[in-house]
């Protein structure tokens, strides 16, 4: 592991506050920018050090407060790959404070999607305009201005920016004062107010054409939305979601939002989907815009879980910031666990909590069972490294870890310590050691004990249990091993402090224990043989749980007559399928336990049934004699719940209903069911026609069902209904559509207007849903990738997280080992650039499916024939 003085930069020259101004050039499509910076020499030196990416300063100097003197430089040398910039005086500089100020520069407003770049609209006109935007997180503050770009060096900010007239222009704070340029009759000066001490990476400047809704909260704290125009009333959703989250947050925190304002704005470029950026959130407009006709049910609860965690960095990330990237999770782990506790308080009928286990619990465990996998507190030793491990682990990891904590601990000593953590390090920096503090100190529970293991080590045990009969009693066996996606032991013997939770049929108790050895035993009452035991109920624990045959035989009624809670039907079945594909059980074991789910009912169990059927068809897809194998099992298993849903909506039906009809209707479609399949064309030619337009919570499944099995007149159809859709949540149903298709051909168009047509923000998307429907999609896209990865996805992506994403995205689908070393030497020419780590996990799957196949693919050949 490398010294942290390597790769951070020296602490004798440290900045407290920026003066910014920054002049936007539309014309010219390029950025000017002065900057002065009030700073503390600590001790005697003749450099000063700092970040800076593209920006050309030829000369600095430094003015000591105290005497007026100025020491000019006698050099600037900046070095790419370290993104820094050396600053070298005529003399050495002397212990105090002074300012730095850095001749102008000018930089290009180029469409990277981080630093300070261009976005692309249309305007009232039709005509193509241009507005900025920042995208500083996690290490493009430095492509802006020269800055200390690190997350604890932080400071003061006052920003001043030059603007075109009649242009919206917003930072962090409120706007000070707006006058003409003395330079420039058409253009305005605005001045912001200073912000308070933050980091680098937060701070934000969005210039453009928008409308704005606002509110006014009892506290005085202005909320304000801002939509493009036209649009303003698609902004009442976010604005209404906003103005109740920032006081819940509030009320749970016991901590006042400590900005005057709080800003939502819609980006239509934009490499994340949303972005923290104290007092100015920026946001894809799909996840921000919501209107009757063309945003469905789920896209309006995704905007839901997007404001709630951007408005939750408020407090974790900005007014407490992790003192480097790796302690990342503190921000985003907690901010994902704080979406899910506001949303459930705010929108209970989401069953929200119920929906985690898809959505994070499962998705984390799937890459923390990997040998590629990273601790939650990973090793970031280069700017190059910290986009990387923005992913299911720092996210849902670490989120699953502190729900479990949050169990372990108790709503109530868990929100005091909350409240510890926040008060003690407001306006600072903290480690994972911090946090534990606090909640210790709030609970007197030993946390750091209980929690360091499942933050500093990779993956999470697998919890064996059998059960011995006694003459009147069970003795439970339980021992803890780390879980292994490949099957293999663990030889470094790792342990966790296991917070095991035991529901049996035998009394209504919940028995816990917290499993901090190897193995222990616990005494339960005695089984009669309809009786149960279910372990880690509730499924707050983050393991795997492997049952011995009889005690997972003893659940299976339980999941046919729905006698267990909704979160144990879920965790018993992704469990089993993780053991299958970890070779300690059968893949027919798996669907012999499937069928029980024939009579469920509740959307989030079908969640866990998608992904394990998918994942079983994924597999047998590139097989040819198997492909077609699992689509009359799938059909049964789906049937009765598409008999009870139908196509219409009934005002009955609960929330999660309306969710799970598409869900249904789309499985069925996309393995074989002819009426469902004309229904979906039927329907897509009245919505085409104009004579019905189809509900939004219909238009994915009846777009791909029919894309499926469609021809190039469907595709035709699609790429239509896309340059003619008004909305970009509709045009993003449409392009991840069009790729569900296995004809090269259709394939080869999908991909070239992908390439002509979708904003770049989108495309990797757009790539990722026509590798993952099929094999031969798979193929497809990867050969493409690889053929045009320097002519075409180089130059539109260069340094963005974008291309790590679209790495992971088109290396995944395959179950060979021959293309898992040709994914490898791929990246290997390559020397192994940004988004390695992703395809690292993607090969090391491949593998994993190539074994599955080869171990289990005969006796499912055999058990599935019965369907036919």
């Amino acid at each position: 592991m490398s010294s942290k003085s390597s790769y951070l930069l020296p602490r004798d020259v440290l900045p407290y506050h920026y003066d910014l101004n920054i002049l936007i050039n539309f014309e010219e499509l390029s950025f000017s920018g002065e900057v002065s910076i009030k700073i503390k020499i600590k001790s005697p030196t003749r450099v000063i050090k700092l970040h800076a990416v593209g920006l050309s300063i030829p000369s600095a100097s430094v003015t000591y407060d105290e005497t007026k003197e100025v020491v000019n430089s006698v050099s600037v040398d900046c070095d790419d790959a370290s993104q820094t910039m050396s600053i070298n005086f005529v003399e050495e500089l002397v212990v105090g404070d002074g300012t730095l100020s850095l001749q102008a520069y000018t930089a290009p407003l180029d469409t990277q999607m981080h630093g300070l770049y261009r976005s692309k609209y249309l305007g009232e006109d039709g005509n193509v305009r241009w507005m900025a935007v920042t995208q500083f997180e996690a290490v493009s503050a430095r492509r802006c201005f020269p800055c200390w770009d690190e997350p604890e060096l932080k400071a003061t900010f006052s920003l001043t920016l030059t603007v075109p007239k009649g242009k919206t222009a917003l930072s962090n704070m409120p706007e000070d004062n707006r006058k003409d340029s003395q330079e420039n009759s058409s253009l305005d000066v605005i001045t912001f107010q200073k912000s308070p001490i933050m980091s680098t990476y937060l701070v934000a400047i969005v210039v453009g054409e928008y409308e704005v809704l606002e509110n006014v909260l009892d506290c005085g704290v202005k909320v304000r939305v801002f939509t493009p125009l036209g649009k303003k009333a698609q902004g009442e959703f976010a604005l209404d979601v906003a103005s109740r989250v920032l006081p819940y947050y509030t009320d749970y925190f016991k901590v006042p939002y400590p900005l005057p304002k709080l800003d939502l704005i819609t980006v239509p470029d934009f490499s994340a989907g949303a972005m923290e950026n104290w007092g100015l959130i920026t946001c894809r407009e799909s996840l921000m815009l919501c209107d009757p006709i063309n945003s469905s049910s789920l896209n309006k609860q995704r905007v839901v879980i997007y404001i709630a965690h951007e408005v939750a960095h408020q407090w974790f990330g900005n007014l407490v910031t992790m003192q480097w990237w790796t302690h990342l999770w503190l921000n985003e782990g907690y901010a994902n666990f704080s979406q899910t506790l506001c949303a459930d308080h705010l929108f209970p009928e989401y069953d929200i909590w119920t929906q985690f286990l898809s959505q994070a619990f499962i998705p984390a465990l799937e890459l923390d069972s990997l040998d590629s996998t990273h601790p939650v507190e990973v090793d970031v030793q280069s700017a190059d490294s910290v986009d990387e491990i923005f992913d299911e682990i720092s996210y849902d990891k670490g989120a699953s870890v502190i729900r479990m904590l949050h169990r372990y601990l108790g709503n109530e000593n868990f929100q005091i310590g909350m409240n510890l953590y926040l008060t003690r390090h407001q306006y600072s920096n903290t480690c994972t050691e911090d946090l534990w503090k606090a909640l210790a100190d709030a609970s007197g529970k030993p946390v750091e004990k209980v929690m360091s293991p499942w933050t500093r080590q990779s993956g999470f045990p697998m919890v064996s249990v059998e059960a011995q009969t006694e003459a009147d009693s069970i003795t439970l066996h339980v021992s803890q091993t780390r879980f292994f996606l490949n099957g293999s032991k663990d030889s470094s013997n790792a342990l966790w402090a296991v917070p095991i939770d035991v529901a049996c049929s035998m009394d209504d108790k919940i028995r816990c224990i917290l499993l901090d050895k190897s193995s222990a035993t616990l005494e339960l009452p005695a089984m009669s043989p309809n009786d149960w035991i279910k372990i880690n109920a509730g499924a707050c624990g983050f393991y795997r749980t492997k049952y011995s045959s009889d005690l997972l035989k003893r659940l299976v009624p339980q999941l046919s007559n729905q006698t267990l809670p909704t979160l144990d039907r879920i965790n018993i079945l992704d469990d089993l399928l993780a053991m299958v594909q970890a070779g300690h059980t059968s893949t027919v074991e798996l669907l012999e336990v499937l069928k029980a789910y024939k009579g469920e009912e509740d959307y989030s169990v079908f969640m866990s049934i998608k992904n394990c059927t998918s994942t079983l068809s994924s597999v047998l897809s590139h097989r040819k004699e198997l492909k077609s194998l699992m689509a009359p099992f799938i059909r049964d298993l789906f049937a009765n719940i598409h008999q009870k849903l139908g196509w219409e909506p009934n005002e009955s039906e609960s929330y999660l209903d309306k969710l799970l009809r598409p869900m249904v209707l789309s499985t069925l479609g996309e393995n074989g069911e002819q009426s469902v399949i004309q229904k979906c064309q039927s329907l897509l030619v009245d919505h085409v026609s104009g004579s019905k337009m189809l509900p939004a919570d219909l238009r994915a499944c009846v777009y791909k069902t029919c894309m499926i099995h469609g021809d190039a007149s469907t595709l035709n159809t699609l790429m239509k209904l896309h340059r003619d859709a008004d909305s970009q949540e509709e045009r993003d149903r449409l392009s991840r559509c069009m790729g569900a298709t296995s004809q090269l051909d259709l394939l080869t168009s999908v991909l070239e207007f992908t390439l002509e047509e979708i904003r770049p923000q989108d495309i990797p998307f757009v790539l990722y849903s026509a590798a993952g429907y099929s094999a031969e999609g798979s193929a497809f896209v990867w050969e493409y990738f690889k053929t045009n990865y320097h002519s075409k996805f180089v130059p539109l992506y260069a340094d963005s997280d974008l291309m790590i994403r679209l790495i992971k995205f088109v290396s995944g689908n395959f179950a060979s080992d021959d293309k898992a070393e040709d994914i490898r030497s791929f990246f290997a020419a390559l020397q192994f650039p940004p988004g390695w780590r992703g395809a690292q996990q993607n090969i090391e799957n491949i593998r994993l499916n190539a074994a599955w196949l080869e171990r289990d693919a005969d006796a499912v050949s055999q058990y599935l024939k019965q369907w036919q």
